[in-house]
Order: C-alpha cells, then sequence, then structure tokens
C-alpha cells in the first residue's frame, strides 16, 4: 500500500513516481509529463493479486513516448490515493484534451 500520493497534478503536467523493472532490479523512477507528451491514460478493471487471493481491481495506465513502458497503477496496492487520481486524470485529460478511456464508470 503507497504511503505517499504518487501522481502530483499540475494545469498542464503530472509528476509520476512508479516503479521500473529494468533487468530484474526494481528501480524507483521520477517523470514529469506534460499534456502534449502523454498519448493517452485509461482506467479499466483488472484482477489483482491481494496476499494470496486474487480479487477484482482496477488499473490506470498512463502511455507516454517519455516513458519506455506503459506507467501503471493498481487500486490495492495504491490504497486511499486512488479515488484521488481517478478524480485528478478524469478532470486533467478534459480541460488538457488528452485521449481518456474510462471504462469503469
Amino acid at each position: 500500500m503507497a504511503k505517499r500520493n504518487r501522481i502530483n497534478f499540475d494545469k498542464t503536467e503530472i509528476v509520476c513516481i512508479f516503479e521500473e523493472t529494468v533487468n530484474l532490479k526494481k528501480k524507483i523512477k521520477k517523470i514529469a509529463l506534460t499534456y502534449n507528451e502523454i498519448q493517452s491514460v485509461s482506467i479499466k478493471p483488472c484482477r489483482e493479486r491481494k496476499g494470496l487471493k486474487v480479487v477484482d481491481s482496477e488499473r490506470i495506465t498512463i502511455r507516454s513516448a517519455k516513458a519506455l513502458h506503459p506507467i501503471e497503477y493498481y487500486k490495492f496496492k495504491e490504497g486511499k490515493f486512488f479515488e484521488d487520481y481517478k478524480a485528478g486524470f478524469r478532470l486533467f485529460c478534459k480541460k488538457n484534451r488528452v485521449t481518456f478511456y474510462d471504462e469503469v464508470d
């Protein structure tokens, strides 16, 4: 569970902190993306492992040319911040005309 907010929204840019796996090593990366560098944002239902169980969950995926792989955030891993991320992306994408796919609401 995330202990702090890992996505910060501004008027025209977002700052993301995420884990990236390179050569079987996890590294924490920080990236700033302006609205024109984001190709799309999607919120989709998925299955997520929680302990020994697999439960229904949601996933936010950010696609950008600056990032090697899509940046993903999962509901149970992010905890209480996930709903703030969803609301922030809905507003950010609408104001900046970023392609947005919302398949959960």
